[in-house]
């Protein structure tokens, strides 16, 4: 399910529910996919364990703690601390319940454009891994509509030319030639 950062803080503990229920609410703001909102795993077992002996769902260490009411009036600086990488715990009553998370990055669903050569899309998914695209470029990479090369080498597809039709190179040399 996917909800912007406004009707989330709206609706936070409607869809706290949807996320312990095993839905994945992934929170945008202005169409680019900021977070991600799942239920804590822990099914009906209530956690009250000191708060730095918790570690989050991935196996990781817990990141900050915050209660539903501070999240749904501070909702713009736990985005902020997410953005950043870090995971922050929701609690209520002092029980984990979920967690606003990362965006995770899927690159099975990436689009190798057509156009791309064997060794751009060989270049193209070594870089999905090594240097992971900021995630305002997602929309683009899930669209096939850039060639990515890591950080700051992105190239739009080449367009391939219908046979019989001149190619860009001809029109251009055509008319430097009418030019002179």
């Amino acid at each position: 399910m996917i909800v912007t950062v406004r009707e989330l803080r709206l609706r936070l503990s409607e869809y706290l529910r949807e996320a312990n229920g095993g839905e994945t609410i992934v929170v945008t703001n202005r169409g680019m996919a900021v977070a991600e909102l799942r239920g804590a795993g822990l099914g009906n077992r209530a956690l009250r364990e000191r708060r730095s002996s918790y570690e989050a769902a991935d196996g990781t260490a817990g990141g900050e703690r915050v209660g539903v009411r501070a999240l749904k009036s501070n909702l713009p600086h736990y985005l902020g601390i997410v953005r950043s990488g870090r995971t922050v715990m929701v609690t209520d009553r002092d029980e984990v319940t979920a967690e606003l998370r990362p965006v995770a990055l899927d690159l099975s669903r990436v689009v190798i454009p057509d156009s791309a050569t064997a060794e751009e899309a060989a270049l193209m998914r070594r870089a999905l891994v090594e240097d992971p695209p900021p995630p305002e470029m997602m929309p683009l990479l899930l669209r096939g509509e850039v060639i990515y090369k890591g950080r700051f080498r992105v190239f739009p597809p080449r367009v391939k030319s219908p046979p019989g039709e001149p190619t860009l190179s001809d029109f251009l040399r055509e008319m430097r030639e009418s030019s002179h």
